[in-house]
């Protein structure tokens, strides 16, 4: 008995086959496409990385230009604020 020519084992295998290998493909595009994804996402936390620490020198550059300016400011404020003691009108200037 020989098997009709459509159904010879070869023909069913490579279509069991070819089913097989369509079914699993999505594997490794699936995994690659996660590591694709942790690329994108460790490239974006490196800029966020080197945004912060350029902000960071920023900031401190401008508290160290603005520090003695601030000091002066407290100070101002301070004397505007010390109450200050009356003055006995002594033989100081009359106006009545």
């Amino acid at each position: 008995m020989t098997a009709p020519p459509s159904e010879t084992p070869t023909a069913a295998s490579a279509a069991a086959a070819s089913d097989t290998v369509a079914g699993v493909a999505w594997i490794p595009v699936s995994v690659s496409l996660g590591f694709v994804g942790l690329a994108v996402l460790a490239y974006c936390a490196f800029k966020v990385f080197l945004g912060v620490r350029r902000f960071g020198r920023e900031l401190e550059r401008t508290r160290r230009r603005l520090g003695p300016k601030q000091l002066a400011l407290r100070d101002e404020l301070t004397d505007l604020q010390d109450p200050r003691a009356p003055q006995s009108p002594g033989d100081g200037v009359r106006s009545s």
